[in-house]
């Protein structure tokens, strides 16, 4: 008997870190996890975490399935390593966490390639995987242990795409 996993395909949420490590965005974080660890060290901030929330099968056309993903993506950042860089009026790291999640391009007024939205909407297929997304973004403080105290952007991404099916009868 074979004590090797199976070969399944990329789930949506590999594809996504997939995606985002091959980024400048993903050469700024130290660690990317698959499901949220919740305690997470602090040497390991920033941070980018993606897990799967849901997922709705409807049945679409002849041997296809009408499939919505939610996935949860979140950038974790250290709000401590923010203290001396602020402004006066600011909150430590929100602005940064702002141009990690959604950042426009100070040229263009489009959406920056090195922020999770512009990344994203570049790639919008997915590599062939999806045929429509929808993002909703919050941001918030969050601790996290007994060290780390977090400024997190919590990203929900709704992916919808068609899955072929065996045959049905």
């Amino acid at each position: 008997m074979s004590s090797q996993a199976p070969n399944y395909d990329l789930t949506l949420v590999d594809r996504i870190i997939n995606l985002i490590r091959n980024t400048e965005l993903g050469g700024r974080m130290r660690e990317f996890y698959y499901g949220d660890p919740i305690d997470i060290p602090t040497d390991s901030v920033p941070c980018f975490i993606a897990e799967l929330q849901n997922t709705n099968i409807i049945q679409g056309p002849t041997g296809m399935d009408f499939v919505t993903q939610e996935v949860l993506l979140k950038i974790v950042i250290n709000i401590k390593s923010y203290y001396d860089i602020q402004g006066d009026n600011e909150m430590a790291g929100q602005r940064a966490l702002e141009e990690m999640a959604q950042g426009l391009n100070p040229a263009t007024s489009q959406y920056d390639a090195t922020s999770i939205v512009g990344i994203i909407r570049q790639n919008f297929t997915l590599v062939n995987f999806a045929t429509n997304q929808t993002m909703q973004i919050k941001y918030g403080v969050m601790p996290r242990g007994e060290e780390l105290v977090t400024s997190e952007v919590h990203i929900r991404f709704i992916v919808e795409n068609f899955q072929m099916t065996p045959n049905k009868v």
